[in-house]
């Protein structure tokens, strides 16, 4: 993390997009930060992506699921209900 540490306590943020490199803010690019980058290209693009690779993925919202139905006839039911969903809800849109 050398490479990236340099180029955050001279107050920039990194950000790979492909194999390029984002800094910001624009206004703390020096002629040396931009001499340092394009000599640790390669660097900078591997912490990157280990730095990534390290952070948990973020969980995906998970769906919501109806409680078990006490006898078959009420899953069936149920199951019809979650597939006819959008025409019901249009109808009943509709009603005062």
């Amino acid at each position: 993390m050398a490479a990236l540490d340099y180029l955050r306590r001279a107050g920039l943020s990194v950000e790979a997009n492909g194999d390029k490199l984002r800094l910001r803010p624009v206004e703390r690019i020096t002629d040396a930060v931009r001499q340092f980058v394009r000599d640790h290209k390669a660097e900078l693009l591997a912490e990157l992506i280990a730095a990534n690779d390290a952070q948990p993925a973020p969980e995906l919202p998970h769906a919501t699921t109806a409680a078990p139905a006490a006898h078959p006839a009420e899953a069936r039911r149920n199951a019809w209900t979650i597939t006819r969903g959008a025409n019901r809800s249009a109808r009943s849109a509709a009603l005062p």
